[in-house]
């Protein structure tokens, strides 16, 4: 998660997408970690992919770079959010 947001943090200047390979990277392991989440215990998988689905729709338009990306700054704090929700859930279970 944390990855995503660098990498998302390292694609954007001003606002644009200046680094293609960065933005698809940031994207794609919000994809990976939404995948991996299907292999939790059923209590918590959906609650986590609800919450990874959330982020991946930061991501206007997937790994296709936009015009009218989401605001770095949007993306950090909907991330940090989700991984405190996520580690909430994660103690929550055990």
């Amino acid at each position: 998660m944390r990855f995503a947001s660098e990498e998302y943090s390292i694609a954007l200047v001003d606002n644009m997408v200046v680094d293609t390979s960065d933005y698809q990277d940031g994207c794609g392991s919000i994809l990976k970690a939404k995948h991996q989440s299907r292999k939790m215990h059923r209590a918590i998988s959906g609650k986590t992919r609800a919450k990874l689905e959330n982020i991946e729709n930061l991501w206007v338009d997937g790994v296709i770079p936009t015009t009218t990306p989401t605001p770095e700054d949007d993306v950090w704090k909907s991330i940090s959010q989700t991984v405190e929700d996520l580690n909430t859930f994660w103690e929550d279970f055990h």
